[in-house]
């Protein structure tokens, strides 16, 4: 099962929707929180598939796609 909260952020919508809000809220995260939402994403991506902009191009991301090899080694 994915825990969504492990890799993502979340904001209300009517709080996202405040004038300079969303800016504020991402930068209030810390590089260490950002590291640690950055290798979970890496841990879940081959779960997802992504859309490369080609026709038909719906596919899984390679191991050294979008978050690189750094990240995919500390899943294992």
């Amino acid at each position: 099962m994915v825990n969504y909260s492990d890799f993502s952020v979340f904001a209300a919508v009517s709080d996202a929707l405040q004038p300079n809000w969303l800016v504020e809220h991402l930068k209030s995260f810390s590089k260490a929180q950002i590291d640690m939402f950055q290798r979970n994403m890496a841990c879940v991506q081959p779960m997802f598939e992504y859309e490369n902009g080609y026709p038909g191009g719906i596919e899984p991301i390679p191991s050294d796609g979008a978050y690189g090899k750094k990240f995919i080694r500390s899943c294992l």
